[in-house]
């Protein structure tokens, strides 16, 4: 599994299923199987700067989707509504030297 993110689609909160079946314009929305011939996944897009790497929707996630619509509910997508950030010592120094911060930012680099 991989966020959509990892799979070069930033601005989707969904997770794939990453593939190396050939998905190509015209085929995309058809099912992924496994070795069984079972549906695991619906055929979505492809990593526009690698050859051969597709991405799936994962089948439990369009089965929920599915059932929301079916019942005529709007299909929801959990999320924390957070983005992650590179931290600077620049941002630090900007962020402590706020007067209403709550605490205190390392002067080191890491994940804000």
């Amino acid at each position: 599994r991989r966020s959509s993110a990892e799979g070069g689609i930033p601005d989707k909160r969904v997770e794939f299923l990453q593939t190396d079946c050939a998905i190509n314009p015209g085929n995309s929305g058809g099912p992924l199987l496994n070795a069984a011939g079972e549906v695991v996944g619906i055929n979505t897009a492809i990593h526009a700067d690698a050859e051969g790497i597709g991405f799936a929707i994962p089948i439990n996630r369009a089965l929920r989707v599915l059932n929301d619509l079916s019942e005529g509910r709007q299909p929801t997508h959990a999320w924390l509504g957070i983005q992650m950030v590179t931290l600077t010592p620049a941002m630090s120094r900007e962020f402590n030297s706020l007067a209403n911060a709550s605490g205190v930012l390392p002067l080191t680099y890491g994940a804000l």
